[in-house]
């Protein structure tokens, strides 16, 4: 079932805005050349520089948050981008999209469109690059990740259908808004003014949602992960890690799933842009550390293998399945059956009404293919390595593409940040049961021995105030005073 507001656009059928050669965003459009059908991007002086979200500053931070917001359009749904760009993450063939080998490919595409559609903004969003959800640092903590203690928001308000505009965000509906009749379950909400949904995880499920950087080594470095079908499939899989932001109910999957609701929330969540930012992070450094950058693609093949996931499993089991040719020509007619079935590296993948009704986007009159997508320097992104780079162990095992990946600062220096801006998971030594007790019982032994000594000492003269070089502050002060 196609959302409500994906009909909307559809009937609108956009064809104002800003002409070819007015757009700014996509690489033919703004002046690129084309060199063998691959878009080189132009955007001058100014790569595309994503950084991961909890190592960049509050401004660059807020550079996202007002860029998003300053997209959005509420008297005209057809004039607004993340609308459009949401549903296309809705339909039902798009839905099934993330169980072929072009999924990762095609998420990538969307980042891009929307990282595109900010910089067109100028001023201040010239330059801007997409950050990154390094969601392993929340590994061991996702029923309170960090990622939800920011500018972004949290959880939502658990008596009002877990809305978050207004309870832990200070932006209202109609600054942010998802346009999906089904999502509107709040008692403000108003279709098409839908309220952002947040469900937290409870907390039996820390340390099973997330990977940490330590488990995902594996995926980039065993000789079972050596082509590239093999570590897509596995990304595929993980790609439920995210679901918690949204409140997805996993007992009714199917029913979420066949709606297009989670799918079009998702595409409505900011956090969702950076996580899928994250995940071309993660492919880009596959193919680098494999050793497919700059290579020549070709059909199955290591760097490129084709496949395409059961259109009726869920996402843990679509690994096990093929494509079904009669299930999905009965489902999708024989166009998008065909897009589906066909996983060459030049087939076309598949846009949902991009291609037909929005001008501003580069797919909008380009052929969008694997071979164009693979190699990220062809569309000016280039990724800060972060500190995954480092806690997964893949600095000692890998040897990345210097022109796909750079390292913005010295390790120490990136340490020291991630230590003041990252808040350690629960399972810290201090949450420890022996050490939780051990403390437990030397504060109680303090307080007794101060006790004892105000009551030894009370006929005595109060003690001096320390001088300047033994004053600690508060600390100093109440040692002074027993």
């Amino acid at each position: 079932m196609i959302s409500a507001a994906f009909v909307i656009i559809l009937v609108f059928q956009l064809t104002g805005g800003k002409s070819d050669s007015d757009y700014k965003g996509s690489p033919s459009q703004a002046g690129g050349e084309e060199y063998e059908g691959v878009p080189i991007a132009d955007d001058g002086d100014c790569p595309r520089y994503r950084k991961a979200w909890h190592l960049i500053s509050d401004e660059e931070r807020q550079l996202y948050l007002d860029g998003i917001l300053a997209l959005r359009n509420t008297d005209h749904l057809a004039y607004d981008k993340i609308v459009q760009l949401a549903n296309v993450h809705a339909t039902v063939d798009i839905i099934l999209f993330h169980q072929t080998s072009f999924g990762e490919f095609w998420h990538g595409y969307l980042v891009w469109e929307l990282e595109s559609a900010i910089r067109t903004l100028g001023g201040r969003f010239r330059c801007f690059g997409m950050p990154y959800y390094d969601f392993t640092i929340d590994y061991g903590r996702e029923s309170s990740p960090s990622i939800l203690d920011s500018i972004l928001g949290g959880t939502g308000d658990p008596d009002n259908g877990y809305s978050v505009n207004g309870y832990s965000w200070d932006v209202s509906v109609e600054g942010w808004f998802v346009a999906n009749e089904a999502s509107c379950v709040a008692e403000t909400d108003r279709f098409p003014m839908c309220s952002l949904k947040r469900k937290p995880a409870p907390s039996s499920l820390d340390g099973k949602l997330l990977l940490s950087a330590e488990q995902l080594l594996p995926f980039f470095t065993d000789d079972k992960h050596a082509n590239f079908g093999d570590f897509n499939r596995l990304m595929t899989v993980h790609q439920s890690m995210l679901i918690f932001l949204v409140g997805y109910d996993k007992s009714d999957s199917s029913a979420l799933l066949e709606s297009g609701t989670v799918m079009a929330h998702q595409g409505s969540e900011p956090i969702w842009w950076l996580y899928h930012s994250f995940t071309q992070y993660m492919m880009s450094m596959w193919i680098s550390c494999r050793g497919h950058a700059g290579e020549v693609l070709e059909d199955n093949t290591d760097a490129y293998t084709g496949y395409c996931g059961g259109p009726d499993t869920l996402l843990e089991d679509a690994p096990n399945r093929d494509c079904d040719s009669d299930i999905l020509r009965e489902r999708l007619g024989d166009r998008f059956a065909d897009a589906m079935l066909d996983r060459s590296v030049d087939a076309e993948l598949d846009t949902a009404g991009l291609k037909e009704t929005q001008p501003w986007t580069f797919a909008y009159n380009h052929k969008l293919t694997v071979r164009k997508l693979y190699d990220i320097s062809d569309w000016n992104v280039v990724y800060d390595t972060g500190s995954f780079w480092r806690r997964s162990g893949l600095s000692e095992q890998c040897e990345l593409n210097d022109v796909w990946f750079r390292q913005s600062r010295p390790t120490e220096e990136v340490e020291a940040v991630e230590d003041a801006n990252v808040l350690m998971p629960p399972q810290t030594l201090l949450s420890h049961p022996l050490i939780g007790l051990i403390s437990l019982c030397v504060f109680v032994a303090l307080a007794v021995w101060t006790l004892y000594k105000r009551c030894s000492s009370k006929d005595k003269s109060p003690a001096p105030a320390p001088d300047a070089a033994h004053d600690y502050g508060s600390i100093g002060k109440l040692i002074t005073s027993v």
